[in-house]
């Protein structure tokens, strides 16, 4: 699942990659636009479904991994949904550094182990596995 797909590059580069099926959504109409095109053109139509609406709406999709490189009140919202922490792994990024620490507790609190902490310059990417057997 990439959400907040922009032109689709993380959505392609996991199909390219052996994903099955992916979850492209974006909330921009030229975004889905350039997406589409992209997807078509790389001959990836199969495997990848590009759709139009808000990262929120479309958490509760089932997915093994979640990719978001989405504003800060995205990702916080998305950490209020059960549907974020029965996917398996996600990939957090656009987190600028000073607000980091807190996504962080927050997603210690909720048994999540930060596999990986990635920095380049004020930007924060976090990688982390979600214990999705403590969700019950």
């Amino acid at each position: 699942m990439d959400l907040g797909t922009g032109s689709g590059i993380l959505a392609l580069a996991a199909a390219k990659w052996g994903a099955e099926k992916v979850l492209a959504i974006d909330c921009n109409e030229l975004a889905v636009e350039t997406t589409l095109r992209n997807v078509s053109s790389n001959e990836e139509s199969q495997r990848i479904e590009v759709r139009m609406g808000k990262a929120e709406d479309f958490i509760e999709e089932e997915a093994d991994l979640v990719c978001a490189n989405i504003h800060l009140q995205i990702i916080e919202s998305l950490l209020k949904k059960k549907g974020f922490f029965k996917k398996r792994w996600f990939i957090l990024s656009g987190i600028f550094g000073k607000d980091a620490e807190e996504i962080e507790r927050r997603l210690i609190r909720r048994s999540v182990e930060i596999v990986r902490r990635l920095q380049e310059k004020n930007w924060l990417t976090l990688v982390g596995l979600n214990n999705i057997e403590k969700l019950g």
